[in-house]
Protein backbone atom coordinates (compact mmCIF):
# COMPACT_ATOMS: atom_id res chain seq x y z
CA UNK A 1 0.00 0.00 0.00
CA UNK A 2 2.60 2.37 1.15
CA UNK A 3 4.71 1.98 -2.12
CA UNK A 4 1.65 2.16 -4.52
CA UNK A 5 1.10 5.54 -2.99
CA UNK A 6 4.90 6.92 -3.33
CA UNK A 7 4.72 5.04 -6.85
CA UNK A 8 1.38 7.57 -7.65
CA UNK A 9 3.46 10.40 -6.22
CA UNK A 10 6.50 10.38 -7.87
CA UNK A 11 5.13 8.71 -11.27
CA UNK A 12 1.71 10.01 -11.76
CA UNK A 13 1.89 13.24 -9.74
CA UNK A 14 5.68 14.09 -10.53
CA UNK A 15 6.95 14.66 -6.87
CA UNK A 16 10.42 14.63 -6.14
CA UNK A 17 11.38 11.57 -3.62
CA UNK A 18 12.48 13.09 -0.13
CA UNK A 19 14.34 11.55 1.73
CA UNK A 20 12.33 10.51 4.62
CA UNK A 21 9.99 9.01 1.47
CA UNK A 22 13.15 7.09 0.66
CA UNK A 23 14.25 5.90 3.81
CA UNK A 24 10.40 4.72 4.28
CA UNK A 25 10.33 2.69 0.80
CA UNK A 26 13.58 0.92 2.31
CA UNK A 27 11.95 -0.08 5.10
CA UNK A 28 9.13 -1.33 3.36
CA UNK A 29 11.05 -3.58 1.33
CA UNK A 30 13.49 -4.77 4.04
CA UNK A 31 10.25 -5.31 6.35
CA UNK A 32 8.30 -7.61 3.37
CA UNK A 33 11.19 -9.35 2.35
CA UNK A 34 12.99 -10.19 5.48
CA UNK A 35 9.70 -10.44 7.28
CA UNK A 36 9.24 -13.44 4.48
CA UNK A 37 11.95 -14.68 4.95
CA UNK A 38 11.53 -15.68 8.44
CA UNK A 39 8.48 -18.03 7.02
CA UNK A 40 10.95 -20.29 5.28
CA UNK A 41 11.13 -22.98 7.63
CA UNK A 42 7.36 -23.71 7.63
CA UNK A 43 7.16 -23.22 3.89
CA UNK A 44 9.97 -23.62 1.19
CA UNK A 45 8.20 -21.97 -1.67
CA UNK A 46 8.12 -18.71 0.33
CA UNK A 47 11.77 -17.70 -0.60
CA UNK A 48 11.68 -18.76 -4.38
CA UNK A 49 8.47 -16.46 -4.52
CA UNK A 50 10.19 -13.61 -2.75
CA UNK A 51 12.80 -13.76 -5.04
CA UNK A 52 10.77 -13.21 -8.11
CA UNK A 53 9.11 -10.86 -6.43
CA UNK A 54 12.10 -8.95 -5.93
CA UNK A 55 13.21 -9.59 -9.05
CA UNK A 56 10.23 -8.15 -10.98
CA UNK A 57 10.23 -4.90 -8.93
CA UNK A 58 14.15 -4.42 -9.48
CA UNK A 59 13.27 -4.67 -13.09
CA UNK A 60 10.19 -2.27 -12.97
CA UNK A 61 12.50 0.12 -11.28
CA UNK A 62 15.25 -0.20 -13.77
CA UNK A 63 12.90 0.39 -16.71
CA UNK A 64 10.84 3.70 -14.82
CA UNK A 65 14.48 5.00 -14.46
CA UNK A 66 15.90 4.91 -18.22
CA UNK A 67 12.56 4.96 -19.47
CA UNK A 68 10.46 7.92 -18.24
CA UNK A 69 12.72 9.86 -15.75
CA UNK A 70 16.43 9.85 -17.10
CA UNK A 71 15.85 13.18 -18.42
CA UNK A 72 18.14 14.96 -15.73
CA UNK A 73 16.46 18.38 -14.20
CA UNK A 74 13.66 17.80 -11.83
CA UNK A 75 13.52 14.55 -12.29
CA UNK A 76 17.30 13.47 -10.73
CA UNK A 77 16.84 12.89 -7.73
CA UNK A 78 14.05 10.38 -8.48
CA UNK A 79 15.90 8.60 -11.64
CA UNK A 80 18.45 7.84 -8.97
CA UNK A 81 16.62 6.49 -6.42
CA UNK A 82 14.78 4.23 -8.64
CA UNK A 83 17.91 3.21 -10.12
CA UNK A 84 19.37 2.44 -6.72
CA UNK A 85 16.17 0.62 -5.56
CA UNK A 86 16.80 -1.19 -8.90
CA UNK A 87 19.99 -2.38 -8.25
CA UNK A 88 19.42 -3.66 -4.41
CA UNK A 89 16.45 -5.57 -5.44
CA UNK A 90 18.48 -7.38 -8.51
CA UNK A 91 21.23 -8.06 -5.62
CA UNK A 92 18.77 -9.11 -3.07
CA UNK A 93 16.63 -11.40 -5.21
CA UNK A 94 19.72 -13.41 -6.92
CA UNK A 95 21.22 -13.37 -3.11
CA UNK A 96 17.57 -15.19 -2.24
CA UNK A 97 17.37 -17.89 -4.91
CA UNK A 98 21.93 -18.13 -5.65
CA UNK A 99 24.62 -18.44 -2.97
CA UNK A 100 28.33 -19.09 -3.33
CA UNK A 101 29.65 -19.91 -6.51
CA UNK A 102 25.96 -19.09 -8.54
CA UNK A 103 26.10 -15.64 -7.00
CA UNK A 104 29.14 -15.13 -8.17
CA UNK A 105 29.07 -16.22 -11.37
CA UNK A 106 25.55 -14.48 -11.76
CA UNK A 107 26.75 -10.86 -10.73
CA UNK A 108 29.78 -11.61 -12.86
CA UNK A 109 27.34 -11.96 -15.96
CA UNK A 110 25.49 -8.52 -14.34
CA UNK A 111 28.65 -6.75 -14.04
CA UNK A 112 29.41 -7.41 -17.82
CA UNK A 113 25.95 -6.66 -19.07
CA UNK A 114 25.98 -3.12 -16.76
CA UNK A 115 28.96 -1.76 -18.39
CA UNK A 116 28.75 -3.09 -21.55
CA UNK A 117 25.09 -1.30 -21.29
CA UNK A 118 26.29 1.88 -20.03
CA UNK A 119 29.33 2.52 -22.82
CA UNK A 120 26.76 1.97 -25.28
CA UNK A 121 23.94 3.90 -24.08
CA UNK A 122 26.50 6.57 -21.87
CA UNK A 123 24.73 5.75 -18.65
CA UNK A 124 27.52 6.13 -16.35
CA UNK A 125 24.82 4.59 -13.65
CA UNK A 126 25.08 1.17 -15.24
CA UNK A 127 29.11 1.48 -15.15
CA UNK A 128 28.31 2.12 -11.26
CA UNK A 129 26.20 -0.79 -10.75
CA UNK A 130 28.34 -2.91 -13.16
CA UNK A 131 31.47 -1.88 -11.09
CA UNK A 132 29.54 -2.93 -7.94
CA UNK A 133 28.03 -6.47 -9.58
CA UNK A 134 31.59 -6.93 -10.11
CA UNK A 135 32.88 -6.46 -6.72
CA UNK A 136 30.16 -8.84 -4.98
CA UNK A 137 31.25 -11.47 -7.87
CA UNK A 138 34.96 -11.58 -6.46
CA UNK A 139 33.79 -10.83 -3.04
CA UNK A 140 30.93 -13.79 -3.15
CA UNK A 141 33.43 -16.55 -5.32
CA UNK A 142 36.64 -15.56 -2.56
CA UNK A 143 38.66 -14.52 -5.82
CA UNK A 144 39.79 -11.23 -4.02
CA UNK A 145 40.91 -12.73 -0.67
CA UNK A 146 42.83 -15.52 -2.50
CA UNK A 147 44.71 -12.88 -4.56
CA UNK A 148 45.66 -11.22 -1.52
CA UNK A 149 47.08 -14.15 -0.03
CA UNK A 150 48.86 -15.16 -3.24
CA UNK A 151 49.98 -11.63 -3.35
CA UNK A 152 50.88 -9.80 0.20
CA UNK A 153 50.77 -13.01 2.22
CA UNK A 154 51.96 -16.13 2.04
CA UNK A 155 49.05 -18.44 0.56
CA UNK A 156 50.34 -21.37 -1.50
CA UNK A 157 49.16 -22.24 -5.42
CA UNK A 158 46.34 -22.70 -6.24
CA UNK A 159 45.32 -21.35 -2.80
CA UNK A 160 41.46 -22.58 -2.92
CA UNK A 161 39.21 -22.57 -5.52
CA UNK A 162 41.10 -22.50 -8.96
CA UNK A 163 38.37 -21.54 -10.95
CA UNK A 164 37.50 -18.47 -8.70
CA UNK A 165 40.52 -16.16 -9.36
CA UNK A 166 40.76 -17.53 -12.62
CA UNK A 167 37.46 -16.10 -13.57
CA UNK A 168 37.01 -13.41 -11.87
CA UNK A 169 40.75 -12.11 -13.29
CA UNK A 170 39.17 -12.95 -17.12
CA UNK A 171 35.62 -11.03 -15.59
CA UNK A 172 37.29 -7.89 -14.27
CA UNK A 173 39.49 -7.56 -17.65
CA UNK A 174 36.71 -8.06 -20.08
CA UNK A 175 34.85 -5.24 -18.01
CA UNK A 176 38.04 -3.20 -18.47
CA UNK A 177 37.98 -3.61 -21.79
CA UNK A 178 34.49 -3.42 -22.57
CA UNK A 179 34.28 -0.25 -20.36
CA UNK A 180 37.19 1.67 -22.06
CA UNK A 181 36.60 0.57 -25.95
CA UNK A 182 32.97 2.21 -25.31
CA UNK A 183 34.13 5.13 -23.80
CA UNK A 184 36.90 5.67 -26.24
CA UNK A 185 34.97 8.47 -28.78
CA UNK A 186 34.00 11.16 -25.53
CA UNK A 187 36.96 12.34 -23.21
CA UNK A 188 35.82 11.02 -19.59
CA UNK A 189 34.59 12.54 -16.51
CA UNK A 190 36.29 12.65 -13.32
CA UNK A 191 33.40 9.65 -12.12
CA UNK A 192 34.29 7.46 -15.25
CA UNK A 193 37.97 7.70 -14.94
CA UNK A 194 37.47 6.66 -11.13
CA UNK A 195 35.66 3.56 -12.75
CA UNK A 196 38.22 2.72 -14.55
CA UNK A 197 40.81 2.95 -12.46
CA UNK A 198 39.13 0.90 -9.49
CA UNK A 199 38.10 -1.85 -12.46
CA UNK A 200 42.10 -1.54 -13.90
CA UNK A 201 43.19 -2.18 -9.83
CA UNK A 202 41.11 -4.94 -9.83
CA UNK A 203 42.10 -6.68 -12.40
CA UNK A 204 45.80 -6.02 -11.87
CA UNK A 205 45.27 -7.30 -8.51
CA UNK A 206 43.85 -10.70 -9.33
CA UNK A 207 46.62 -11.05 -12.57
CA UNK A 208 49.25 -10.36 -10.37
CA UNK A 209 47.94 -12.56 -7.43
CA UNK A 210 47.64 -15.59 -10.16
CA UNK A 211 51.38 -14.95 -11.40
CA UNK A 212 52.55 -14.44 -7.47
CA UNK A 213 51.05 -17.72 -6.98
CA UNK A 214 52.11 -19.62 -10.15
CA UNK A 215 55.80 -18.65 -9.81
CA UNK A 216 55.92 -19.66 -6.27
CA UNK A 217 54.54 -23.06 -6.97
CA UNK A 218 57.16 -23.73 -9.77
CA UNK A 219 59.96 -22.88 -7.82
CA UNK A 220 58.53 -25.35 -5.02
CA UNK A 221 58.16 -27.87 -8.31
CA UNK A 222 61.99 -27.12 -9.30
CA UNK A 223 63.27 -27.29 -6.13
CA UNK A 224 60.92 -29.34 -3.30
CA UNK A 225 58.70 -29.10 -1.74
CA UNK A 226 60.81 -28.50 1.68
CA UNK A 227 62.64 -25.41 -0.13
CA UNK A 228 62.71 -22.23 1.91
CA UNK A 229 60.04 -19.93 1.43
CA UNK A 230 62.24 -17.06 1.83
CA UNK A 231 62.90 -17.43 -1.79
CA UNK A 232 58.88 -17.48 -2.44
CA UNK A 233 58.60 -13.82 -0.43
CA UNK A 234 61.37 -12.65 -3.48
CA UNK A 235 58.84 -13.87 -6.03
CA UNK A 236 56.50 -11.84 -4.89
CA UNK A 237 58.28 -8.70 -4.54
CA UNK A 238 59.68 -9.18 -8.21
CA UNK A 239 55.78 -9.65 -9.58
CA UNK A 240 55.08 -6.30 -7.65
CA UNK A 241 57.90 -4.31 -8.72
CA UNK A 242 57.53 -6.41 -12.36
CA UNK A 243 53.58 -4.72 -12.02
CA UNK A 244 54.36 -1.12 -11.75
CA UNK A 245 56.77 -0.95 -14.27
CA UNK A 246 54.87 -2.57 -16.50
CA UNK A 247 51.52 -0.22 -15.34
CA UNK A 248 54.12 2.90 -16.04
CA UNK A 249 55.03 1.72 -19.70
CA UNK A 250 51.88 0.04 -20.45
CA UNK A 251 50.05 3.75 -19.75
CA UNK A 252 52.36 5.81 -22.09
CA UNK A 253 52.46 3.35 -24.55
CA UNK A 254 48.54 3.05 -25.47
CA UNK A 255 47.39 6.52 -23.33
CA UNK A 256 45.97 4.84 -20.58
CA UNK A 257 46.27 7.47 -17.60
CA UNK A 258 44.59 4.94 -15.46
CA UNK A 259 47.67 2.66 -15.32
CA UNK A 260 49.75 5.88 -14.38
CA UNK A 261 47.24 6.56 -11.52
CA UNK A 262 47.74 2.70 -10.18
CA UNK A 263 51.96 2.28 -10.61
CA UNK A 264 52.73 4.31 -6.78
CA UNK A 265 49.41 2.20 -4.66
CA UNK A 266 51.13 -0.85 -6.26
CA UNK A 267 54.85 0.31 -5.01
CA UNK A 268 53.55 1.07 -1.77
CA UNK A 269 51.73 -2.51 -1.72
CA UNK A 270 55.41 -3.64 -2.32
CA UNK A 271 56.73 -1.63 0.49
CA UNK A 272 54.20 -3.45 2.65
CA UNK A 273 55.34 -6.40 1.76
CA UNK A 274 59.21 -5.37 2.36
CA UNK A 275 58.17 -4.26 5.68
CA UNK A 276 56.12 -6.83 7.10
CA UNK A 277 57.25 -10.04 5.11
CA UNK A 278 60.79 -9.74 3.32
CA UNK A 279 62.68 -8.47 6.30
CA UNK A 280 61.60 -10.98 8.24
CA UNK A 281 62.80 -14.15 6.23
CA UNK A 282 65.99 -16.27 7.27
CA UNK A 283 67.85 -15.82 4.37
CA UNK A 284 70.02 -12.68 3.44
CA UNK A 285 70.48 -13.34 -0.07
CA UNK A 286 66.47 -13.93 -0.85
CA UNK A 287 66.46 -10.69 1.57
CA UNK A 288 68.99 -9.18 -0.92
CA UNK A 289 67.28 -9.37 -3.88
CA UNK A 290 64.35 -8.45 -2.74
CA UNK A 291 65.86 -4.96 -1.67
CA UNK A 292 67.74 -5.15 -5.34
CA UNK A 293 64.01 -5.85 -7.17
CA UNK A 294 62.30 -3.07 -5.30
CA UNK A 295 65.01 -0.91 -5.48
CA UNK A 296 65.32 -1.32 -9.43
CA UNK A 297 61.57 -0.17 -10.04
CA UNK A 298 61.94 2.84 -7.68
CA UNK A 299 64.97 3.80 -9.99
CA UNK A 300 62.70 3.03 -13.21
CA UNK A 301 59.38 4.31 -12.58
CA UNK A 302 60.80 8.22 -12.87
CA UNK A 303 62.53 7.28 -15.96
CA UNK A 304 59.56 5.47 -17.47
CA UNK A 305 57.12 8.33 -15.97
CA UNK A 306 59.47 11.02 -17.68
CA UNK A 307 59.84 9.44 -20.88
CA UNK A 308 56.31 9.44 -20.70
CA UNK A 309 55.43 12.64 -20.24
CA UNK A 310 58.01 13.89 -23.06
CA UNK A 311 56.09 11.80 -25.66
Amino acid sequence: IYLSSTIVRTLLRGFTFTWFETAQCAAAFLISVGGGLQLTSADARVAPALALLSLVCAAACYLVSFLMLDRGGALGRNFHTYATFGFLLTVAGSRILLSGAAAAVTWSVLAVAAIWAGGVFLRLTLKVHGTIFLLLALGASSALEQAAGLLLGERTWPGGAPWAIWSGALTACLCYAIGTRHGAAVTPSWSSRTLRILVAGTAVLLVAGIAAGLLTSAYHVIFGVEATHAYCATLRTFVLSASALLLAWAGGRWDRPEFGRLVYPVMALGAYRMIGVDLHQDRTAALFLSLLLYGGALILLPKLIRSRALA
